[in-house]
């Protein structure tokens, strides 16, 4: 689990020097994976812990019909109260 403490949007060259200590990939890969864009995103977190795996029906007993999300979404005190509960197991 962890929190967002910024999003950054910029040049891939621009993200690269400035976030690629904390990437947690190689140059190659970023530069192959960003090659021919003119914008690249950084999600820099916090706070970043590692905690027991939470299943789906799980989460479902947190948010009805929840569904995973393809990036990133935001939770509500209640939700991440429920969560930082079931980590804690």
């Amino acid at each position: 689990m962890a929190t967002i403490q910024e999003v950054a949007k910029a040049h891939p060259t621009t993200i690269w020097k400035k976030h690629r200590n904390g990437a947690g990939v190689d140059h190659a890969s970023f530069k192959a994976y960003f090659n021919g864009a003119e914008e690249a995103v950084a999600i820099l977190l916090t706070a970043v812990g590692q905690v027991e795996p939470i299943t789906i029906d799980q989460l479902r007993e947190i948010r009805d019909a929840f569904h995973p999300p393809q990036v990133l979404m935001r939770l509500t005190a209640s939700e991440t109260k429920a969560l930082r509960k079931l980590a804690a197991r």
